[in-house]
């Protein structure tokens, strides 16, 4: 029981980053620019 809950947590918080970390390289090139 306890692995289940484990691992949907790990691709929740893998997604929540993705978007965090991509953000931020997306706004230092724009500003280069």
């Amino acid at each position: 029981e306890p692995a289940n809950p484990q691992l949907n947590v790990g691709p929740w918080h893998n997604t929540t980053i993705a978007p965090d970390t991509m953000r931020v390289p997306l706004e230092l090139g724009q500003g280069k620019q």
